[in-house]
């Protein structure tokens, strides 16, 4: 029997019972299913005399979102669906026209289910899709509220401040709604609550609260909305606690085209946080710098960074600043003189900061590759991955030199693979191959095709894997 016949069965059954019969089968069921007993209890309180039974609903709510343990991944989406019967049993009110009510509902349960979502596993999204249907209907109860507009805008400042996941820069998701006086009421509200809070300065990290956090977020969107770069500032710079805070008033002041401004900002803001690689500061100065003729302000910032981490992730930035300014080759050997020095200095110094492995590295990124070659040899231990290009670059001059490289690092790696996988030594050998090629040395392959197999018969997907490897020739 499939579902559909089932149901026109029992559809067709209780329709021959008497109503005694229906509420006894009705009362059994609501005794073993939790979701059932829920939804009937919210009919029976948004059906009471005189209006919906509020405070039976927010019962509802608390005894659907309780939790008596961690909820885990798999569980999620049951407790999600759960809540979501309760938010589906609200919606109707308002086509009743119990707005202020269901205002009240949906700012409850918010707070209700905020709360227990610390103990769910939502990666996947369901406890989150719930609030955003709160947030919905929150949304649609305001725009057909009756409620007065005054009132309206201290209300959502409230929630917006209190709500830990929801009702984020809400004041723009409203201010249509909101009215002039509801729009005056929520300013003020936000501007009290501003105004209490202490200025941090550099130094004072830690000490912004979450609360805290929430108001600023209010402040600077209602800042943002004026279009008034000074305003947004006032509000920015009462906390400089962070870095951070200086880079936003840096960038604020750049986007308004007053470089004069992001300038003295960000030299104070580097001032207070010199730090050359936890911060945006110094990158926004380099540009400013830039943009005014300032090269060796910018320049002084670079050479610190690539001073104090020498190596190719600082270099770049290094060569990409000078070459149009045609002071490159200057740079480039103060530079390689700095990291060869660092290279040559006894293990364990201050002075020994730069490894071989990264200066060959450089040597490459530079094009010398017989330079990288050489560093390569000296003895120090290499990744494979280095070796593979060092072995790259010297394919068109040398090419029995990068033979002997992937060999060495084919056989490491055969020797420690240990799940079966072989794309990579397959590769090397596949370039070996070309080279022997390039060399005429077609029987130099063969035979060391007969090697491998020699070497690592008791690898069988690698002796797999050589099957095809012959095939292709």
């Amino acid at each position: 029997m499939n579902l559909t016949a089932g149901l026109n069965d029992i559809r067709a059954y209780l329709l021959r019972q008497d109503k005694e019969e229906l509420v006894r089968l009705i009362l059994e069921a609501t005794e073993r299913n939790e979701a059932m007993l829920n939804r009937l209890l919210l009919r029976i309180a948004n059906a009471a005399t005189g209006g919906p039974d509020i405070s039976a609903i927010k019962a509802a709510i608390n005894r659907t979102a309780e939790i008596d343990e961690y909820i885990e991944y798999a569980e999620a989406w049951d407790y999600a669906d759960k809540l979501n019967d309760v938010v589906s049993s609200i919606r109707p009110l308002l086509t009743s026209g119990y707005a202020a009510e269901v205002i009240e509902l949906a700012e409850y349960a918010v707070g209700v289910f905020e709360r227990q979502i610390e103990y769910v596993d939502d990666s996947n999204g369901e406890v989150g899709g719930v609030l955003a249907e709160i947030e919905r209907l929150h949304f649609d109860a305001y725009s057909q509220s009756s409620l007065p507009s005054e009132e309206l805008g201290e209300r959502l400042f409230d929630l917006e401040l209190r709500s830990e996941y929801t009702f984020y820069e809400a004041f723009d998701t409203y201010v249509d709604v909101l009215g002039e006086a509801g729009i005056d009421a929520y300013i003020a509200k936000a501007k009290e609550a501003w105004e209490q809070l202490p200025p941090l300065n550099p130094g004072d990290a830690g000490m912004s609260t979450y609360g805290r956090q929430r108001v600023v977020r209010i402040m600077e969107s209602l800042a943002r909305r004026t279009g008034d770069v000074e305003t947004y500032v006032g509000v920015l710079s009462k906390d400089l606690s962070t870095s951070y805070r200086f880079s936003t008033i840096v960038e604020a002041y750049q986007l308004a085209g007053d470089d004069a401004k992001a300038r003295e900002w960000g030299e104070r803001g580097f001032q207070f946080y010199p730090d050359l690689f936890a911060n945006r500061l110094p990158d926004q100065l380099v540009s400013i710098y830039r943009d005014c003729n300032q090269h060796s302000e910018a320049l002084d910032i670079l050479w610190q960074r690539f001073e104090a981490r020498p190596g190719l992730a600082y270099l770049q930035p290094i060569k990409d600043y000078t070459e149009p300014l045609q002071d490159w080759r200057a740079w480039h050997d103060r530079a390689f003189a700095l990291m060869r020095k660092q290279v040559d200095a006894p293990v364990g110094t201050h002075v020994h900061t730069t490894t071989r492995a990264e200066l060959i590295l450089v040597f490459l990124w530079d094009g010398d590759a017989e330079a990288a070659w050489v560093e390569a040899n000296i003895g120090d231990r290499l990744p494979f991955e280095l070796w593979i290009n060092v072995g790259g670059a010297r394919e068109e001059t040398h090419p029995e030199d990068s033979i002997g490289v992937y060999r060495r690092v084919m056989n490491q790696l055969v020797e420690n693979t240990s799940n079966g996988d072989y794309q990579l030594p397959i590769d090397l050998l596949r370039k070996m191959r070309r080279l022997f090629r390039v060399l005429d040395q077609d029987r130099a392959f063969e035979m060391e095709i007969d090697r491998l197999r020699h070497e690592f018969k008791r690898k069988r997907n690698f002796m797999r894997d050589l099957d095809v490897i012959v095939k292709e020739r």
